[in-house]
């Protein structure tokens, strides 16, 4: 199956590569070139597991994207002793990307398949 034949995956894809694309450029622009290594890695490791999840019918690609945004939200709610109202957001962000990501199959068949 391929990519524009699942809107929502296409959806949830497009909107965590942007907001990823912008948190890189928000954290360089904000502390500078010392955590540039670590969010280069993050997004280099999303971009691969997206791109061996997209083509294939096998679900291992999309649970590997959706723990990773999963590890992603949990650890700016509970990895810290306060949560800040950005963390929480992003936080919140993360979930419903790996929820969106996860049941897309789902989601299609309930809301865009009874819609035609």
């Amino acid at each position: 199956m391929k990519i524009k034949d699942r809107p929502i995956l296409k959806i949830a894809i497009s909107i965590s590569l942007i907001v990823e694309l912008i948190l890189v450029a928000l954290v360089y622009d904000k502390i500078g070139s010392a955590r540039l290594p670590y969010q280069l890695t993050r997004l280099a490791f999303e971009l691969i597991v997206i791109y061996l999840a997209v083509p294939s019918r096998l679900k291992v690609g999309l649970f590997l994207l959706s723990g990773f945004h999963v590890f992603s939200g949990l650890s700016f709610l509970f990895f810290k002793d306060t949560v800040p109202t950005g963390d929480l957001i992003f936080g919140i962000y993360h979930l419903t990307i790996a929820f969106l990501i996860y049941f897309h199959d789902l989601l299609e068949k309930r809301f865009i398949k009874s819609q035609n």
